[in-house]
């Protein structure tokens, strides 16, 4: 057995003697600063284990960025072939205004021309007529003339 005298007696009782050293402990140390290891431990462990998730994280971010780039291209290119194409279909769509408007004058012009050939047409008849007319007026006055030459 040893003897204590002096705080050098314990320190170095402590030092030589586990089961002395753990039970000094278990009477100084409160139970928080008993189960510290214990809980660095503990923490340690779920810092790592943090830091993999992060790890796996930081890995699918990237692969979204990716798989996000790579839309973002596709919708670019989307987005040109559609301006392309509403391009092309305005300049269709003009071109086709155009065809329309000058179609549009065309029979406009061709109306017009019908309606002068009609009145024209029928003016001649008129004349005809009128000519007719006054030719059967004029036979009217011989057969009149005739008839009473005979009776």
């Amino acid at each position: 057995m040893t003897t204590v005298n002096t705080t050098d007696d314990l320190l170095r009782a402590a030092r030589e003697n586990k089961e002395f050293r753990e039970a000094f402990r278990r009477e100084i140390l409160t139970e928080e600063l008993m189960t510290a290891p214990g809980d660095i431990k503990e923490l340690n462990e779920t810092a790592i284990n943090i830091a993999a998730t992060g790890e796996a994280l930081n890995e699918r971010a990237a692969t979204t960025n990716q798989q996000l780039e790579i839309m973002a291209d596709g919708v670019n290119s989307l987005v040109r072939g559609i301006a392309d194409y509403k391009s092309s279909t305005d300049s269709r769509l003009n071109s086709l205004q155009q065809i329309t408007e000058a179609n549009a004058k065309g029979i406009g012009d061709l109306v017009s021309g019908i309606a002068d050939m009609s009145r024209n047409l029928n003016e001649k008849i008129e004349e005809k007529v009128d000519g007719v007319n006054q030719k059967l007026g004029g036979m009217d006055e011989k057969i009149n003339e005739i008839r009473a030459s005979h009776r």
